[in-house]
């Protein structure tokens, strides 16, 4: 469940013993907000995130590391306007998005590793289908000449047979 971050929210939603739409009404999310979720929040969204819940460790949210929660000497108090919280908070985030950014390439290069193989795939089957077509067309076209023969042999079949039977007809009978 928690291989992405839908299911780690989930995840730690359900560690807070509320139910996902109190948790959406808590961090100001619209409704049907985590069941909606697919690859990744917006900072907006995390900032409201990281401000309701303090302890819920963003980077582990977004890429899967370390701990769930924060420990006591890392946890970023949203009340507290001082620069070191601050840049703290902007350096963690800027880790799990470096982080997420990174994981999300490795996904679109086996994305495009995937589509050049099934493109390879679609041309080579492609190919094969045009050398099969072509070998069809030459059987149809094979079969429409020795059909056009056969109608030349019959023909002649026809001819020799009456000229047989007139010479039969004109032969003189024995008697």
């Amino acid at each position: 469940m928690e291989n992405n971050i839908k299911g780690r929210l989930l995840k730690f939603i359900e560690s807070r013993s509320i139910s996902v739409r109190r948790f959406e009404i808590e961090c100001g999310f619209p409704n049907a907000y985590v069941s909606n979720l697919k690859r990744t929040m917006t900072p907006t969204r995390v900032e409201a995130l990281s401000k309701r819940f303090p302890e819920l460790n963003i980077v582990w949210l977004m890429t899967g590391s370390g701990e769930m929660l924060n420990t006591p000497h890392t946890s970023i108090s949203p009340a507290s306007d001082t620069e070191n919280n601050i840049a703290e908070m902007n350096q963690r985030l800027t880790t799990a998005f470096e982080e997420f950014v990174r994981h999300e390439t490795l996904i679109g290069e086996r994305y495009i590793e995937h589509i050049n193989r099934l493109t390879d795939a679609y041309n080579h089957t492609l190919s094969m289908l045009n050398a099969e077509r072509a070998d069809i067309s030459a059987l149809l076209s094979q079969i429409a000449n020795m059909q056009q023969y056969n109608a030349q042999i019959q023909q002649q079949n026809e001819q020799l047979i009456r000229m047989l039977q007139n010479l039969i007809a004109s032969s003189p009978k024995k008697e």
